[in-house]
């Protein structure tokens, strides 16, 4: 579930006591330098600024990317038309371990489980995006509808809303800023392709950033290498 594995996430994080997460902050800025970049962060709240200097930027943050855009990264997709609602459930449907899909005329309806026995339910919505305080009533109305389960007993501990996308950075290295993810190529997340290729992506650039810093000369030829293969498992997946 989506609100475990940002838990798992940051749990680890605080393995690593040169890790600073830091909340409610958003870039604002950045230059790029022969041998650093200086990104320029504002807080949500106070308006307060902060510059950092990094030898490296990787830019994880998703296909509406901030980084790929202030560092002049051009991309190239679309957007489907179908849009998706999806949430966590206590599960009281009795359909056990599986996976079960329903379609009809009006959309799809996908539902699936996870070892910490929540079930997810993605439900097709085409219409307009939902107000987010209803979101929950509109996916118990679609489930009910469209495959017969009432939800109203169910606590719902998580609730996106998603269209699918296909984007791809024209280039996923500028220098020393580096794109990561769905911020370097975007593709359906149905069946998990993007999160694994990100997953992918994440230790591929590991690996070529810690060969950069110990060997500085090769950082060209090391990130040159990240971007033909993970463009090359961008188009497979």
């Amino acid at each position: 579930p989506q609100a475990m594995s940002s838990r798992i996430l940051e749990k680890n994080l605080e393995r690593h006591p040169s890790v600073r997460l830091l909340r409610g902050v958003e870039v604002v800025g950045l230059s790029r330098e022969p041998d650093q970049v200086r990104i320029a962060l504002a807080d949500l709240d106070s308006g307060r600024r902060q510059e950092v200097v990094a030898s490296f930027l990787a830019g994880c943050d998703g296909y509406r990317s901030r980084i790929r855009d202030l560092a002049g990264f051009r991309k190239k997709g679309k957007t489907y038309r179908a849009r998706f609602i999806m949430a966590d459930c206590s599960d009281r449907t009795g359909l056990g371990s599986g996976a079960h899909l329903y379609f009809g005329k009006e959309g799809s309806v996908e539902s699936c489980t996870f070892p910490a026995k929540p079930r997810r339910w993605i439900v097709q919505d085409n219409s307009r995006r939902p107000d987010p305080a209803a979101m929950g009533d509109r996916i118990r109305r679609i489930v009910a509808h469209r495959s017969g389960f009432d939800l109203s007993g169910s606590t719902m501990e998580f609730q996106s809303v998603f269209r699918p996308v296909r984007l791809q950075a024209n280039q996923y290295f500028r220098g020393r800023v580096v794109l990561c993810g769905d911020a370097a190529h975007t593709m359906s997340p149905i069946g998990g392709q993007g999160m694994n290729t990100g997953w992918a992506d994440a230790e591929h650039l590991c690996l070529a950033l810690a060969r950069s810093i110990t060997d500085p000369g090769a950082t060209e030829k090391e990130l040159e290498r990240y971007q033909i293969a993970r463009r090359r498992a961008f188009r497979v997946a």
